[in-house]
């Protein structure tokens, strides 16, 4: 009943023709694996990690698809990482259609990265700096059932071209992107900020919202539920179904104790201020074999990963560079010892095998002169 309800809710959205209302569909790619090509040298190494957030936009009967691209070395895939991505394809939503007011976000029901304290935090401050916006609805597919197909199909296409053609940086996966719908290019978004929405959502609460159950979260100005807990005219309800009506979360008020909450208005919390967040994830292994395969790159490559390696692996390098000189050119005491003691070792053998051998000629004498008599 809950996957056919949503199938009719999704094929509703699908149907909408207003030029106010937005449709948008986002989706995380598989994790994208560079340098790839046809190289033995490559197999057993360990490899850059790409990540694309992919969204569909549909506005009337227009159309359009939208990438924001990163690596490991800005950041990695948390839900801090997916929620400063997808406010970023927003404002470039908003760019791209001026006429839109009305935005409905549909997504899969992943908690860690879609449905989490992480992004209502990051969509309540986007609608808070963004005018022209003014109500902001997620819905979310059933689990094991895709509701994105649309996504899916440029995932697809994405792949096909990645299979035709050797990618070694993120530098050539670019290219790769802009030539995936000819008609109509995917609109590209190098993520270089990521904010701190984690950090910003631990100051407020929604203790009251329940994720795992929740179907759809409304954000709206002004007119959404005319609650006293909406701050800076941003409100949010929620339905644990498509049917329900919505319920109010008080997520900006005081906190009395750890279950109790005061909804009082001379009490609310002003929303907290945002920080730059990024989060290298690369280790000096990986650094490591990216190196050793550089010499298999063009120049414009070799480049890009120079300037991704951290500077403390670029130290360690250096470090263990002076030590295996050193090792080569002094060697310890621990070494000397050992020497000497193999040559004593070879003396003490050879003055052995010396008095086997004279011990044996006195014998052989001794025999001849027996015989003699």
């Amino acid at each position: 009943m809950s996957k056919q309800r949503t199938k009719e809710e999704r094929d509703a959205d699908r149907k909408v023709e207003n030029n106010n209302h937005a449709v948008v569909s986002f989706d995380l790619q598989n994790v994208i694996a560079l340098p790839r090509a046809n190289i033995s040298n490559f197999f057993y190494k360990r490899k850059l990690n790409v990540y694309n957030l992919t969204g569909h936009c549909a506005v009337g009967k227009d159309t359009r698809g939208f990438c924001a691209v990163w690596h490991e070395g800005i950041s990695g895939r948390a839900g801090n990482d997916i929620a400063s991505s997808l406010v970023k394809m927003l404002q470039e939503v908003v760019k791209a259609y001026p006429s839109v007011t009305d935005i409905t976000l549909w997504s899969d029901s992943c908690i860690p990265q879609n449905k989490n304290c992480v992004m209502s935090c990051a969509l309540i401050k986007f609608l808070q700096s963004c005018g022209q916006i003014q109500s902001l609805t997620q819905k979310f597919g059933e689990p094991g059932h895709s509701s994105v197909q649309e996504v899916d199909n440029l995932h697809s296409q994405i792949e096909h071209k990645l299979k035709l053609k050797d990618v070694y940086s993120p530098v050539g996966l670019l290219r790769v992107l802009k030539q995936v719908n000819t008609k109509k290019s995917l609109v590209i978004i190098q993520m270089r900020d990521f904010l701190d929405y984690k950090s910003a959502s631990k100051k407020l609460s929604f203790s009251s919202l329940p994720y795992s159950k929740v179907k759809v979260i409304r954000y709206a100005k002004a007119e959404f539920l005319n609650s006293p807990t909406c701050e800076s005219n941003v409100a949010v309800g929620y339905g644990v179904s498509f049917d329900q009506p919505l319920t109010d979360v008080a997520y900006n008020v005081s906190r009395v104790s750890r279950k109790r909450f005061v909804v009082d208005s001379s009490k609310m919390l002003p929303f907290p201020a945002l920080e730059k967040c990024q989060t290298s994830t690369l280790s000096y292994e990986k650094v490591k074999d990216l190196k050793s395969m550089l010499k298999f790159m063009d120049s414009c490559d070799v480049e890009f990963y120079e300037t991704i390696f951290p500077q403390k692996w670029k130290d360690k390098d250096t470090e263990n560079t002076n030590e295996s000189e050193s090792e080569v050119m002094m060697p310890s005491e621990a070494t000397v010892m050992d020497e000497a003691v193999e040559k004593k070792k070879l003396a003490e053998k050879d003055h052995v095998v010396g008095l086997c051998v004279s011990l044996e000629k006195q014998n052989e004498v001794k025999e001849k002169k027996v015989k003699r008599r």
